[in-house]
C-alpha cells in the first residue's frame, strides 16, 4: 500500500480445519465452499480492476506526484548520525533496494526531533550522515520507515506496530521539520590500512559489525587462538573498544604454521583492517598479560526445533547461522537435548517455544560442564522456578480500580485494548562493561511483543535493563505499560563452568531487527 497500491486482505475461517468446520454459531462451512468463495473474491476483483484500468494507473501517478509535491507527515527530513558506518552502509542498502532517495553530508546546523530522547534538539550534520528528504516518489513509504511515532487509526492488529529504522538499526538520528538534501552521493570511506609488522606481539582487529565476526570465523577457521578484549585500550593516538579481538603472536605461531601469511590472506580476502602492538604494554587500559583478553571458545552450535518450537523463531535463527554468518549449526529436537555431548556442541541455542517440564534436567549437568545455553522469549518460561535457572518474573503491577462506580458493558472491548501489545519499542539500558553489550552503545531498542519481564539477577549479570519511562514507539495497551515500566529482558547467569543468556526479546526478529544481529552474535561468540 505504500508503494501506490491498493492493499486487500479476503479470509475465510476454517484455515487448520480439513474438509469441513463448524462455525461459531453453529452452522458448517466446507472446504469447497471456502475455495468457491475465495475464488469468487478473486475473479470479482480482477473483473472490478479492469472495468476501472483507467482510473487505477491514473490515480497510481498521482499518488507518487502527490508525493513529491506534498510529503506526508510533520517532518520534511530524516537525518541518521554516522557513528557506525558498517550500519549505515546496511540501511542506505535496505532505502536502496525500495527505491528511496538518499544523500550523504552537509554542512549544517539543525534543529530536530531526537528519537533517543524524544526532544527537539540542536545537532550539527556530518559529511557521512545519510539524509531522507520527503520531496521524492517515494516520500510515503520512506515516511512510514522512519517516523518516530506510529499512529495506527484501529489498535486491532495483528502485526508489530513500531518499525522506526533508526530504532531498527540502533543508530541516532533526527527528524526535522527543515527540507534538506544531502550534498554527496557517497559515503567517504576512513583512509584505513593495515599495519604491516614482521613478528608483532599482537594483531588487532575491531569489532562492531557483522563482516567483523567473519573475521572471528576465519581466523578460528584457521585454527588461530583469538583473545577479545572486555576492557577498551589505547595504543599510540588509537582507542580499542572493548570486543576487540586480538591474536597474539607467540602462542599461536607454533602451532599454526605460515602465521603471519594466513593473517594477512584472511585480511585480504574479506578486506579487514588489522592493526599491531609491537609489545604487551598498552598507554592506557589493562596491559596484553591481563585477564580481561580471554581467549575465545569455538563456538559448536545447535538450534532446538519440533513440536512446541516456534517456527519462526527456529527460521530466523538458523538463517542467521546460514545466510549471514555462513556458520555450521546442527539441529536437534527437544527430546534430544538430554543427549548432547559438549565435545560436539557447547552452544545450544533454544528459540520461543514450549520445551515442557523437565527441561532443568535434561540440561543441568551440561551447562555445569561448560555448556552454554541461548533462551529466547517463551523458552525462558519453561525454566523458571527450577535449578540451575536463577530467574524469576517480575510481578505484575496491579490495575487501577475503577473510580465511581462499576464497568461499563459498552466499554468492555477496551479492557482487552489495555493489555494489548502488538509490537512495541523500548529503550534498553546495557552494561557496557559486558561482552554482549560489545559495539551497542549505551541502549539497545529492544521490540516487544509480549508483556513478560524479569527480576533482577541475584549474583549474575542483569546486562539488560528496562527503566521507568523506556517506552519509545508503537502500540501498547496501559495494563502491558505499566508491566514494562521497570525490570531485565536481558541476563547472563553463570552455573559452574557453563553459561545462561536470557533474551527476553526476539532480537533477530524476521532477519529485520539489524542492531539484535550484534547482540546474539556477541552472545554467541563473545561471551564465554
Amino acid at each position: 500500500m505504500y508503494n501506490g497500491a491498493v492493499g486487500m486482505t479476503y479470509e475465510q475461517g476454517g484455515i487448520g480445519a480439513g474438509l469441513s468446520v463448524v462455525t461459531i454459531d453453529g452452522d458448517t462451512l466446507t472446504l469447497k465452499e471456502r475455495i468457491s468463495h475465495h475464488y469468487t473474491t478473486g475473479m470479482a476483483t480482477i473483473e472490478t480492476v479492469s472495468k476501472n484500468a483507467d482510473k487505477l494507473v491514473k490515480e497510481f501517478k498521482l499518488y507518487f506526484e502527490k508525493a513529491v509535491t506534498n510529503p506526508p507527515g510533520i517532518y520534511k527530513t530524516y537525518i541518521v548520525k554516522a557513528q557506525n558506518l558498517s550500519k549505515v552502509k546496511k540501511l542506505a542498502e535496505l532505502l536502496k533496494k525500495n527505491g528511496i532517495a538518499y544523500g550523504f553530508g552537509l554542512d549544517k546546523n539543525m534543529r530536530g526531533y531526537n528519537y533517543e530522547t524524544k526532544k527537539v534538539e540542536g545537532f550539527k550534520v556530518d559529511r557521512n550522515d545519510l539524509i531522507v528528504n520527503l520531496q521524492q516518489p517515494k516520500a510515503v513509504l520512506a515516511n512510514v520507515l522512519f517516523e518516530p511515532q506510529t499512529a495506527v487509526n484501529d489498535s486491532n492488529t495483528y502485526d508489530i506496530t513500531a518499525w522506526a529504522l533508526p530504532y531498527v538499526y540502533g543508530l541516532k538520528a533526527y527528524a526535522s521539520k527543515e527540507s534538506v538534501k544531502g550534498t554527496y552521493q557517497a559515503l567517504e570511506e576512513p583512509k584505513e590500512q593495515s599495519e604491516i609488522a614482521d613478528k608483532p606481539y599482537a594483531w588487532i582487529f575491531k569489532w562492531n559489525s557483522i563482516e567483523d565476526a567473519q573475521v572471528l570465523i576465519a581466523l578460528q577457521r584457521a585454527n588461530i587462538k583469538v583473545r577479545s578484549a572486555e576492557q577498551a585500550f589505547t595504543i599510540g593516538t588509537k582507542v580499542f573498544p572493548a570486543g576487540s579481538l586480538l591474536v597474539y603472536r607467540t602462542e599461536n605461531e607454533r602451532q599454526v604454521k605460515g602465521l603471519s601469511s594466513k593473517i594477512a590472506r584472511i585480511q585480504k580476502d574479506l578486506n579487514a583492517v588489522a592493526y599491531t602492538s609491537a609489545s604487551g604494554y598498552v598507554d592506557k587500559g589493562k596491559d596484553f598479560g591481563s585477564n580481561v583478553y580471554p581467549i575465545l571458545n569455538v563456538p559448536k552450535v545447535a538450534i532446538v526445533t519440533g513440536t512446541g518450537i516456534s517456527t519462526q523463531g527456529v527460521g530466523e535463527t538458523w538463517h542467521f547461522f546460514e545466510q549471514e554468518l555462513n556458520y555450521p549449526v546442527t539441529m536437534i529436537t527437544a527430546n534430544n537435548i538430554d543427549k548432547l555431548d559438549l565435545n560436539k556442541i557447547n552452544t545450544l541455542i533454544m528459540p520461543d517455544g514450549n520445551y515442557g517440564e523437565d527441561i532443568n534436567e535434561k540440561l543441568e549437568s551440561w551447562i555445569e560442564n561448560g555448556g552454554k545455553v541461548v533462551l529466547f522469549e517463551d523458552a525462558i518460561s519453561s525454566t523458571l522456578g527450577k535449578r540451575p535457572f536463577n530467574i524469576r518474573l517480575r510481578e505484575s503491577v496491579k490495575n487501577d480500580i475503577k473510580v465511581n462506580g462499576a464497568r461499563k458493558y459498552g466499554e468492555r472491548n477496551l479492557d482487552d485494548l489495555s493489555e494489548t501489545i502488538p509490537g512495541a519499542i523500548f529503550k534498553v539500558n546495557l552494561d557496557q562493561s559486558h561482552p554482549i553489550s560489545a559495539g551497542l552503545g549505551d541502549y539497545y531498542y529492544a521490540l516487544k511483543t509480549d508483556d513478560k519481564i524479569y527480576e533482577l539477577l541475584n549474583k549474575d549479570w542483569s546486562v539488560g535493563v528496562l527503566k521507568p519511562n523506556s517506552y519509545m514507539s508503537g502500540v501498547v495497551g496501559k495494563g502491558v505499560l505499566k508491566k514494562l515500566d521497570n525490570g531485565m529482558l536481558f541476563g547472563i547467569q553463570s552455573v559452574s563452568k557453563g553459561t545462561v543468556v536470557y533474551l527476553a526479546s526476539d532480537i533477530l526478529f524476521r532477519s529485520f531487527w539489524e542492531n539484535g544481529k550484534q547482540m546474539f552474535t556477541n552472545a554467541v561468540f563473545l561471551v564465554n
